[in-house]
């Protein structure tokens, strides 16, 4: 199950001076894998801690984490032509950090997700063969962009904190003959 929440994206023009703003945010994500018998592996990707589940999970620590607002989790600003400022534009990013928890199953359905099977290699390259003008489109615009900076500065902020990356394996659906887990 995959969750994002506080979706919100804002497109202004301005016609004089002519410029451009570009806001988006993500609150938050989270990604449950609700195959998994473990409440503590259930959270793979979650905004900073993993909320509590299974027995961790208590009217106190809700009620706690409740009363906390995080910042959003993606933040994306830009304005062209800013009023007031000589710079071209105006650039913001931020990115809070995020927990993510895998164990070898969900790594594998996400890579089985991701993987063109062979039968499809020739729509694939179909695919990439059409669009390479595009993208050379694309890159003639940014480049025609940048050179109309010319000498004008260009404010740019990025904040991005690295993620939490936990590889795991799941324990034993069954307890051995011995009786007992060794970790």
């Amino acid at each position: 199950k995959l969750n994002l929440t506080g979706m919100q994206t804002e497109v202004a023009v301005r016609p004089k001076p002519a410029g451009i703003g570009v806001r988006a945010r993500v609150r938050s994500i989270e990604l449950v894998d609700l195959a998994t018998p473990w409440p503590q592996m259930q959270t793979c990707v979650c905004a900073a801690a993993p909320p509590p589940r299974g027995l961790a999970a208590t009217a106190a620590a809700a009620a706690a984490s409740a009363a906390a607002a995080p910042p959003d989790l993606l933040t994306f600003a830009l304005e062209t032509e800013p009023l007031g400022s000589d710079a071209a534009a105006h650039v913001f990013a931020s990115v809070q950090p995020l927990s993510v928890l895998f164990n070898p199953r969900v790594l594998a359905m996400i890579l089985e997700f991701v993987q063109v099977p062979p039968s499809h290699w020739s729509a694939v390259m179909e695919l990439e063969q059409s669009t390479r003008g595009i993208a050379a489109n694309i890159v003639q615009g940014i480049r025609g962009a940048v050179a109309s900076l010319a000498g004008r500065p260009l404010n740019v902020h990025f904040r991005v904190f690295a993620p939490e990356i936990v590889m795991t394996e799941p324990p034993p659906l069954a307890v051995p003959a011995g009786g007992s887990l060794s970790v």
